[in-house]
């Protein structure tokens, strides 16, 4: 938006506007540099720096393009500065995708939402002793869309990307004032993603796929476009869309409005949640993260634990975390399949290695399955180990597990 009003400013503008058009700049400033997001200030210089490349100052363009790539690689250092945890998280990302990249190379490997945690605990089996631990955490984002797509899509969808991006940002250069504004901000969204996750926001990937809208507007295809206007069976092909994709939407929002509905019910009617209108809703949006995610979590709240299990599983498989691994170990636990528990608990505590409640769930598994030697383990580790926060969760487990080392007599 900051981007768009300096591309929109005009000298022709009377006070008023020009008013306008100030307090508005400056409440947009004001907003870019509260959010603390170093990669959205990244990609509003590298937007200003395409808009400054095709203006005609006072001295030359390369000049001006000198100037803002040493300003550029300031911030980038200045914001490494700022906060080094973060950037040493990505690099974190970074090496656990890469690392996985060889494996199909040319296809890709589907869904990183569905397949990173559990890379991350891969990385960290083989890594057992890593500075990146302490840094580890939840996650489901590359924070490097160009590494995503190279992961998800293999190098046939990663080169196909690339020649869109190529395409949009050649036509924006050559084109006409319009298409050089919309690139500026096509090319922030693409600068932002290079640290952050722009194309997982439906809002910023419409934004996107409008700047690309206006540089092609401004494009005359022939193999689309005859005389100025669409041939015929591209025109069809495009109303047919435009007619269906409304209804889709609408369908779409209406189940998951009815699902959001039948879950708020069951705060208070336990009953809502193995009644047929949310056994529909679960057939339809099994394949929903959030929803299923939402709903197992529910079950499980409730102490369903027979129905929450292959309900956490499928999130499992869609969307996962130590922590909803963990909370699947505990139906495990609770249906006596001990072992499954075990494994479920042990993938948690390394999805995130400085997260002391999967080690907890495996210290107590121990205690009650007749194992007191391996809960002295766990009791002893969670003692020792580095936590990535200590707040009153940590201080009152590593206090039970020192009450239970006080008592606890090994075998002679």
């Amino acid at each position: 938006s900051f981007l768009a009003g300096i591309c929109s400013f005009k000298k022709e503008f009377g006070i008023g506007w020009k008013v306008c058009w100030l307090l508005n700049f400056l409440l947009l400033l004001y907003g870019i540099l509260s959010i603390n997001s170093r990669a959205s200030w990244i990609a509003l210089v590298m937007g200003i720096l395409w808009k400054a490349a095709r203006q005609k100052y006072r001295y030359p363009n390369y000049l001006s393009f000198i100037l803002l790539s040493g300003i550029l690689l300031i911030g980038i250092y200045a914001g490494y500065q700022m906060r080094p945890d973060s950037v040493q998280g990505r690099f974190l990302i970074w090496q656990v995708i890469g690392s996985k990249l060889p494996e199909a190379l040319w296809w890709g490997q589907g869904s990183l939402e569905a397949l990173y945690m559990p890379l991350q605990a891969g990385w960290f089996r083989e890594h057992s002793v890593s500075a990146y631990a302490n840094v580890a955490g939840n996650n489901v984002y590359a924070f490097n869309e160009f590494l995503r797509i190279l992961f998800e899509t293999g190098i046939a969808g990663f080169v196909l990307f690339v020649l869109l991006i190529f395409t949009g940002c050649r036509h924006s250069f050559r084109g006409n004032q319009k298409s050089r504004d919309a690139g500026s901000v096509f090319l922030a969204i693409l600068s932002f993603g290079f640290f952050s996750y722009p194309f997982s926001i439906g809002l910023i990937i419409t934004i996107a796929v409008a700047a690309l809208a206006v540089i092609a507007g401004n494009v005359s295809s022939p193999v689309l476009v005859k005389k100025g206007r669409w041939k015929t069976g591209y025109r069809f092909v495009a109303g047919l869309f435009l007619l269906s994709l409304p209804v889709f939407i609408c369908f779409e929002y209406r189940q998951e409005k009815r699902a959001d509905r039948l879950l708020s019910e069951a705060q208070s009617d336990v009953s809502v949640l193995t009644g047929t209108g949310m056994m529909n809703s679960y057939r339809y949006l099994q394949g929903n993260a959030d929803f299923v995610l939402c709903y197992g979590k529910t079950l499980f709240n409730h102490r369903q634990y027979a129905e929450a299990l292959p309900v956490l599983e499928n999130a499992c498989a869609l969307k996962p975390s130590s922590r909803l691994v963990c909370d699947l170990g505990m139906c495990y636990q609770q249906a006596g399949r001990n072992a499954e528990a075990e494994k479920a608990y042990l993938s948690a505590s390394f999805m995130t290695p400085a997260y002391i409640v999967p080690h907890y769930h495996l210290f107590n598994l121990y205690r009650a399955d007749g194992s007191p030697g391996q809960a002295a383990i766990q009791a002893e580790y969670m003692l020792s180990m580095q936590v990535k926060v200590v707040n009153t969760s940590v201080l009152r487990i590593r206090n039970q597990a020192r009450i239970f080392l006080q008592n606890y007599q090994p075998k002679e």
